[in-house]
């Protein structure tokens, strides 16, 4: 397919009346990445193209309205995925370079586009201060196995007071047929203080104008969620496809101890999504 006919075909899908934009709080990574982590990572010579190829389409998810909430809400939102060969992937709003390759060993930069938190979401954080968009710029190490992938990404938001983000994520394949593809994602998630402090802490202002009784809290940066992914595949016919995905994480440390979870919220997380999808 055209460059031009890939584009779109994206801003078509990202423009489509009734999809809201995705301006929600993701509590672990975008829709797709979630639905894609378990299967395409575990068998990634099986999503390399030749030359460019896109897969685009809409997914319906179950989310916390804000990461450590205990209420959750349904969102649909555009999906996106554009490979060109194994160079670069733009996945939703995650952007991925491939600059080194060494055998099975990959490395390259990456950059996300990070959406915020709004205050109305959720009377908890009725007193804090919204969260604005960001852009996180960083690098990933990945080693391919022949069913599993190991990788480490380092991501540094560029504003917002979002800091730095290091996880290490180990995918794996569980079951493959013709059309069938099923697998199995974990991650582990260390932050800076500046980092948790922007999404878990409050301020003894903003504690004192909550009209929920907040606490003041001021988080130590560390190791601050676990998450354990099921995702799967099938194939309705050569172009579509349809996807899935179950997810739960669990906050720890500061983050876990923060009132927006400990009092008003829960450290458990649990995320829900299907998707269709259409491959040109």
């Amino acid at each position: 397919m055209s460059i031009r006919s890939c584009l779109f075909a994206v801003f078509a899908i990202l423009l489509a009346p009734g999809v809201a934009r995705a301006d929600v709080f993701d509590p672990i990574e975008n829709v797709y990445e979630l639905i894609a982590q378990g299967f395409e990572d575990a068998w990634p010579t099986d999503f390399v193209s030749e030359g460019l190829r896109a897969d685009v389409g809409v997914g319906v998810a179950v989310l916390p309205d804000y990461h450590g909430s205990d209420s959750y809400q349904a969102f649909a939102i555009p999906l996106v995925r554009i490979t060109y060969e194994d160079f670069a992937a733009l996945r939703n709003t995650k952007l991925s370079v491939n600059l080194l390759r060494y055998g099975e060993l990959k490395a390259g930069v990456l950059a996300k586009y990070l959406f915020g938190r709004n205050e109305s979401r959720n009377p908890a954080l009725a007193s804090l201060e919204n969260i604005g968009d960001t852009v996180e710029l960083g690098g990933f190490v990945r080693y391919d196995f022949k069913h599993m992938i190991v990788k480490l990404e380092a991501r540094e938001g560029v504003s917002q007071g979002q800091g730095l983000t290091v996880r290490l994520n180990l995918a794996h394949g569980l079951y493959r047929t013709e059309k069938l593809r099923i697998g199995a994602s974990a991650t582990a998630i260390w932050g800076s203080g500046e980092k948790l402090d922007t999404n878990f802490g409050v301020t003894p202002e903003e504690a004192a104008a909550s009209p929920v009784g907040l606490r003041p809290f001021n988080p130590d940066g560390g190791i601050y969620e676990i998450n354990a992914f099921l995702g799967g595949e099938y194939s309705l016919t050569t172009h579509w496809r349809v996807a899935a995905a179950l997810g739960y994480a669990r906050l720890l440390a500061d983050a876990a101890d923060s009132p927006l979870v400990a009092d008003f919220g829960s450290p458990n997380q649990l995320t829900a999504g299907m998707g269709l999808f259409y491959r040109f």
